[in-house]
């Protein structure tokens, strides 16, 4: 997913909702002896991690921020390539080459759960703000999707939870959990020049299918 994000695919950015780092603290230090990379093994991860992918926005996570110095190291390595860094939350507007705007609000987690709707959190925000196209979270590794109208800002909503990368443990079979990370790296396929709303923005879960739409959908209007 990083090569794919690296620049390869014209108009693919990658905006991360935290935690490239185990940063292991707490009771959860314990887990230090499960891995097998080190501090300085791990900085030298997170740098060619953070090196290789086309950023458009960067949010960091509990466990960037567990220990200090660490959010600090991913400012410094996305400053030359003027990329806007976040520790709580971010309010984006991107401008298109057709003049429309796009607005993203991302959050490490957004607040609130439901055993029903692993989007709850982020779609009530979604319906309650209504600033923004996008809303997007983390934190939880879980995945899901909502949308909506919301009336007041005579717009479509988007709201998605991303589950992450994290898939060698055992804590999941330890309490008997369903799989739910169905997806870590949905790709938003917006077209600037859309007449209707359904059109401006949609949605592939599978970042590699997602690559080969955008290329598809530039066809149409890139001469």
């Amino acid at each position: 997913h990083a090569d794919l994000m690296s620049g390869a695919v014209t108009g693919l950015y990658g905006i991360n909702l935290g935690d490239v780092w185990n940063n292991w603290v707490g009771r959860l230090t314990r887990l230090w002896a499960d891995q097998s990379t080190n501090g300085k093994e791990a900085q030298t991860l997170v740098r060619s991690y953070l090196e290789r992918v086309n950023w458009l926005a960067f949010q960091t996570g509990n466990h960037d921020a567990w220990s200090p110095g660490h959010s600090d190291i991913v400012q410094e390595i996305l400053k030359n390539a003027r990329v806007p860094v976040s520790k709580h939350q971010m309010r984006l507007e991107v401008m298109t080459p057709s003049g429309r705007s796009v607005r993203i609000m991302t959050r490490h987690g957004f607040p609130r759960n439901s055993m029903w709707n692993a989007a709850h959190g982020v779609a009530q925000r979604a319906q309650l703000d209504g600033w923004a196209n996008i809303y997007v979270g983390g934190h939880t590794h879980v995945s899901g999707y909502q949308h909506g109208w919301h009336d007041g800002f005579q717009q479509m909503w988007h709201a998605v939870q991303v589950a992450s990368y994290k898939k060698v443990d055992d804590f999941a079979e330890e309490l008997g959990l369903l799989p739910c990370d169905l997806y870590c790296c949905p790709v938003a396929i917006i077209n600037p020049y859309a007449t209707s709303e359904i059109n401006f923005i949609r949605w592939e879960f599978d970042p590699f299918e997602g690559a080969e739409r955008l290329k598809w959908e530039r066809k149409r209007w890139v001469n």
